[in-house]
């Protein structure tokens, strides 16, 4: 076949594969690499199968590109290489439009793309602060990400900004002065730190909506209810992650005395907030998110507890939003005894909405003896561990509603003359007094830990992670006056509070780079350590600041009052918060938060694709020692990413350094989140892997958490027998563990005449099928029988995210 190439101007000529060649040994010029000739070889091969008869320039540039990204899970050289023929390609373009970062402002600017006041500062010394070389810090994920929702387009949505001119303009957004702009680009553009989704989204542009999360309070009233409606219409359209409490709102059946009629309850009401979460797009880029957070008393909650389930009467169902309980001690005490849980209308017991700590538990209490007595209009008793086991079912199935803890939060609310803390955020890690007239607001960024490793590669460098938090904290409080607020509410508590929320990601990285395996008691000693120094520096600063700037509002104003806090004054009431940091994490190259990696080889899936990620730290192992090769990738992948149990592997490398998240034990991971906890004045957003053996623990695994003090939990995962089926050639390994609603096992002595009657002439296969499907829906197992038995496992965080907390 005679391939023809048309070049820009309209010219063709014939396709020539030694042109190719050349342009690949020009990005492999200064690299490092062994035989550059084979990674020619196979770029050339993998692209002669894409090249069509007729094929334009910029299209060509795109196969090599596809070809090289194709090789990526070979080796990481191929990653190298797809980032730096993808940052050619931005470059080109770009730098058709623009001879330099000056000029693309300028143009944005009068485009009403950026905001004019980004042209006061001095554009030279900024620009010439842009140092490129930090584009190959990138990887191809990173830079694909970055690219098609981050990078600044135009109307035709054609990309017109260069990686580096996209953190200097996040910089400038952010920044009072060229100081403070060049401080915060150096930390970014290296990867040392990010700021969130929205305020990366945003920062810079006419929309300011620099903050990742909102938590509102429903008040009991049709007028409370529409309002915070509203409000959550508007907080969801700018990009930001809504967290709503609706403990307040009565219950079904509860007396109306306006009308002198019974009340339909909460249910009804939230599924009008789903429907609305569901028909806006946060900045036009992806559907909102939102939770909504119920204390277990409520006697709406069996009700509740259904929201998320797929079948059933769909008025009573809300696909489209998340749900938690705002679970108090006394609640958790009643299940690990076993004790009844008596279900209460907030419309008659106001009191239990508020009451935190030992005062719920006398409030809660005196309620339970008038109910007995019978003095109580609406009320419900129900076993403990019933209860749990029920919740625990549903958490497992839905994956909701998340477990966080009432009083675990409030017990150490630096502001309870403000308000108590209501309820937390979309991924549990925000923890704000708010009420329904002050909607609490969070900004957020995170600490890339795997980019503070000290040059002897023997732990943290100190003086370099105190820098990379003062510049945070100062970043971070500057948007707080910068930013727009989508409701006068969330204004209030902002103004009230400062709160920020610096984070972490690359714990799990970070440990590999020292040594430390995940799954010991060294890593939850690194974990202590870490966050007891991040919050002494974060705590530092901000003390620093109310020096320069003044302490938060409601400080002074309860010292005025002559009840002031016994803290020195800071700039801002809370400070530390880690987020899940999903996308943030992709771009900075390093795991997520503090969770270990999800898989040695497996597949994410986001806006800008179907990735596949290796874990490039056991490569490097295996390379050192000469044992990474195709074959070996296989072998990985073939054991569903993980390399516990491939046989020759133990003399090679140290085998915990690369456990995977279903092979380190819940309360290990508990344990970890629980030494942040001890340091972070918010929460910690952590979602439980659960290996399916592990099933039957889920209540012991839960109490875990509790008891280690955790403020919050996220998602549950499950890693499902199905799923391993489809890796394996043996069937039903599975024997006879039992598992949340599963089936009881029949009488040893059923003949075979009846087992065929349920059974009939099933295959063992079918039959294993069928039984998946009673257990964990069709959704679930449509899904894993719809997959391709030789793919990779795939992260279900990411999916499952806010994206704003990203």
């Amino acid at each position: 076949m005679q391939r023809t190439v048309i070049k820009r101007d309209g010219k063709k000529e014939r396709f020539r594969t030694q042109k190719i060649i050349n342009t690949i040994f020009e990005i492999i010029k200064g690299m490092d690499v062994e035989d550059d000739y084979e990674l020619v070889f196979r770029i050339i091969k993998e692209l002669d199968l894409k090249v069509p008869e007729k094929v334009t320039t910029e299209e060509l540039d795109l196969l090599v590109l596809k070809a090289i990204e194709h090789l990526i899970p070979k080796h990481p050289v191929y990653d190298t290489l797809a980032t730096l023929q993808l940052l050619k390609l931005i470059n080109k373009r770009v730098d058709r439009r623009f001879k330099s970062f000056q000029a693309y402002l300028k143009y944005s600017v009068g485009a009403g793309f950026l905001k004019e006041d980004l042209l006061r500062f001095n554009l030279s010394e900024l620009e010439e602060a842009i140092d490129y070389k930090n584009d190959q810090l990138l990887d191809y994920f990173g830079l694909t990400t970055l690219r098609d929702r981050y990078l600044s387009k135009d109307q035709e949505q054609e990309v017109i900004e260069k990686p580096q001119w996209f953190f200097m303009r996040v910089a400038m957004g952010i920044g009072n002065n060229e100081q403070e702009i060049k401080a915060v680009y150096e930390k970014m553009s290296r990867l040392e730190y990010l700021h969130s989704t929205p305020t990366l989204f945003n920062s810079g542009t006419t929309v300011s909506q620099y903050s990742s999360c909102y938590v509102n309070v429903v008040d009991d009233s049709l007028e409370g209810i529409t309002n915070k409606l509203t409000e959550t219409a508007f907080l969801a359209k700018y990009a930001g992650g809504v967290g709503t409490d609706v403990s307040r709102v009565r219950a079904t059946g509860s007396h109306i005395h306006s009308l002198n009629a019974r009340s339909s309850g909460v249910i009804p009401f939230l599924k009008v907030f789903d429907t609305m979460v569901n028909s806006i797009q946060q900045g036009g880029r992806r559907r909102s998110s939102q939770v909504i957070s119920i204390q277990p008393w409520h006697y709406d909650i069996e009700a509740f507890l259904e929201l998320r389930e797929t079948t059933g009467n769909a008025y009573f169902r809300t696909p489209s939003l998340n749900t938690k309980l705002w679970m108090p001690d006394e609640i958790m005490r009643r299940i690990e005894n076993d004790e009844p849980v008596y279900l209460f209308d907030p419309g008659e017991c106001p009191e239990l909405v508020t009451a935190t700590g030992e005062d719920f538990s006398e409030k809660y209490n005196a309620r339970i003896q008038q109910a007995e007595a019978g003095k109580m209009k609406l009320y419900k008793k129900i076993g403990g561990r019933d209860f749990f086991s029920k919740y625990l079912f549903k958490l497992a199935k839905t994956g909701h509603p998340w477990l966080t803890f009432k009083d675990r939060h409030n017990r150490h609310n630096p502001c309870p003359q403000y308000s108590i803390i209501n309820s937390s955020n979309l991924c549990t890690e925000i923890s704000i007094p708010n009420t329904p007239e002050s909607t609490a607001v969070c900004t957020l960024a995170s600490i890339n830990l795997e980019r503070h490793i000290n040059s002897e590669r023997t732990g943290f460098d100190w003086e370099k992670l105190a820098e990379t938090v003062q510049i945070m904290v100062r970043a971070l409080d500057n948007i707080l006056d910068k930013n727009f607020y989508p409701s006068e509410a969330a204004r209030k508590n902002t103004m009230d509070l400062r709160p920020l929320g610096i984070g972490i990601m690359g714990f799990a990285a970070a440990l590999i780079e020292l040594g430390v395996a995940y799954d010991s008691d060294k890593a939850v000693e690194t974990a202590r350590s870490l966050g007891a120094f991040l919050k002494e520096q974060a705590y530092k600063t901000s003390e620093k600041l109310a020096d320069e700037r003044g302490a938060f509002r409601h400080y002074d104003e309860m010292k005025k009052a002559g009840n002031g806090y016994d803290y020195p004054p800071r700039r801002n009431a809370v400070l530390m918060a880690i987020a899940p940091t999903a996308t943030i994490s992709i771009i900075a190259g390093t795991t997520s938060s503090v969770d270990s990696y999800f898989s040695n080889l497996y597949s994410r899936d986001t806006l800008s694709g179907k990735y596949i990620v290796i874990n490039k730290q056991l490569i490097r192992a295996l390379e050192l020692k000469g044992h990474w090769n195709d074959e070996m990738a296989d072998r990985i992948k073939r054991n569903n990413g993980s390399v516990q149990n491939l046989e020759g592997l133990k003399e090679l490398i140290d085998m915990d350094w690369f456990k995977t998240a279903y092979e380190v034990h819940p309360n290990r991971q508990i344990d970890i989140a629980a030494a942040f906890q001890e340091s972070v004045d918010q929460a910690v957003s952590k979602s439980i892997y659960i290996d399916e053996q592990l099933r039957p623990e889920m209540e012991k695994i839960y109490l875990y958490a509790w008891k280690k003090q955790l403020k919050s939990t996220y998602y549950c995962f499950i890693d499902k027998v199905i799923k391993g089926e489809k890796y394996t050639s043996q069937v039903n390994k599975r024997g006879s563990r039992k598992g949340f609603g599963q089936r009881k096992e029949k009488a040893p002595d059923e003949s075979a005449a009846n087992r065929k009657e349920v059974y009939g002439t099933r295959t063992v296969q079918e039959i294993l099928e069928l039984e998946a499907r009673e257990k964990y829906g069709n959704q679930v197992v449509d899904e894993v029988m719809n997959s391709k038995g030789e793919s990779c496992p795939t992260d279900p965080l990411l999916a499952k995210l806010c994206p704003s907390c990203e």
